[in-house]
């Protein structure tokens, strides 16, 4: 498993959560997909959690 994902509602608060913790946000921050916004971080044993907020609430996996 290289990582998996947490579906957020909303982005509010995200990134003061982020900071309390004192975590590292990965690729720069914030990361555009066609219908989606994602954040990465690492959890201590170093397993990737991608945080993603859908924009319209509907998700959508495009084709390969």
């Amino acid at each position: 498993m290289q990582h998996f994902a947490l579906r957020l509602e909303s982005a509010e608060g995200l990134l003061e959560k982020v900071e309390q913790l004192g975590l590292h946000l990965r690729y720069g921050g914030e990361v555009h997909y066609a219908h989606s916004h994602s954040w990465y971080v690492a959890e201590p044993t170093g397993y990737e959690i991608e945080l993603v907020v859908w924009d319209d609430d509907t998700i959508r996996f495009d084709a390969a």
